[in-house]
């Protein structure tokens, strides 16, 4: 995406320099419309390629809507629960940034999106401590996932590979590794399945240490992980990570000094915290302190409400 822009302003400045040297008097539209039609190619980016650009700008200030399960504020009315292949879209007709997502894996091996180790609460199952652990994909598709109403919608459990599929060329996705997923060999197929989508640029995968190293030394894009600190991290530890991997991202927790953000933001790194809680007025004033201290992403269970936030405060490029 960057050498795409970068390519057309070369051509921009070229075919400027052009129409002083060579075009002349006698043709003084030809350069501005060929100027014209390269920026309108440049504007003419989809919502990802937006989102994919600012990623990869440490100068841009726009801050990102990484929406849990997709968002699920209004799943009922959006007919659209969290974690499903509905939610893609719909994710992406609110504007948020990123879907954040889950990776668990069924008793078969099979790797699908879904939250929890047991099918109870998030679909329409009637086994008690009905576990993923004990099922197949015939009977994980057998489910109905369920609004946060408790109530049975029409959308299945999908698998890794479906939801990719569905979302490819769309909306950024974060990833969550559930319970079972850490193991090399599931890595591996979780890696090689986001390269198979041809999606690495399109993914982040959160987590420590364990799994930059799983992916440096299997010769996969280490750009694919978000670097999750589960406590603080120091100055050190952010110059240390940007010395050994190529990363895009780190997720912190809330509290995080000064120094540190700003050692990761002078690095081009994104910076995400989840967002705070409470009231909206707490919320609100939490997330201008953050921002005002360099966060530039929120893990949001509140999307539609941190998006608006931000529209209204102009912390939004597009």
């Amino acid at each position: 995406m960057a050498k795409q822009l970068s390519l057309a302003f070369s051509v921009f400045l070229i075919t400027s320099i052009v129409s002083v040297s060579q075009v002349g008097a006698a043709q003084p539209f030809v350069v501005p419309v060929v100027n014209f039609l390269l920026l309108e190619q440049v504007a003419e980016l989809t919502a990802l390629e937006k989102v994919l650009a600012a990623y990869e700008n440490p100068d841009s200030k726009h801050v990102f809507v990484a929406a849990h399960r997709g968002g699920r504020e209004n799943d009922v009315a959006d007919d659209a629960p969290g974690n499903s292949i509905a939610n893609i879209d719909n994710a992406l007709s609110k504007g948020f940034d990123q879907y954040e997502s889950d990776i668990e894996i069924l008793g078969d091996g099979t790797l699908v999106v879904f939250h929890d180790n047991h099918f109870n609460d998030l679909t329409n199952s009637t086994v008690e401590n009905d576990l993923l652990d004990n099922a197949d994909l015939e009977y994980a598709k057998s489910l109905l996932l369920t609004f946060t109403n408790g109530n049975p919608s029409n959308e299945r459990i999908p698998t890794l590979d479906e939801f990719l599929s569905a979302g490819k060329d769309k909306i950024m996705f974060k990833f969550d590794l559930k319970s079972g997923t850490f193991g090399e060999s599931t890595l591996k197929r979780i890696f090689d399945t986001v390269v198979a989508n041809d999606m690495e640029e399109q993914v982040l995968i959160r987590g420590g240490s364990y799994l930059l190293t799983q992916a440096s030394e299997g010769g996969y894009n280490t750009n694919m992980i978000m670097r999750r600190f589960n406590s603080a991290p120091s100055v050190e530890d952010v110059e240390t990570l940007v010395a050994q991997y190529e990363v895009r991202a780190i997720s912190i927790p809330d509290g995080a000094s000064n120094e540190v953000i700003a050692a990761a933001s002078e690095a081009g790194l994104v910076v995400e915290i989840h967002e705070p809680q409470g009231t909206p007025e707490d919320r609100e004033a939490a997330w201008a302190a953050a921002i005002a201290q360099g966060v530039r992403q929120f893990h949001s269970f509140k999307p539609g409400l941190l998006k608006a936030f931000l529209v209204e405060n102009g912390f939004r490029e597009f």
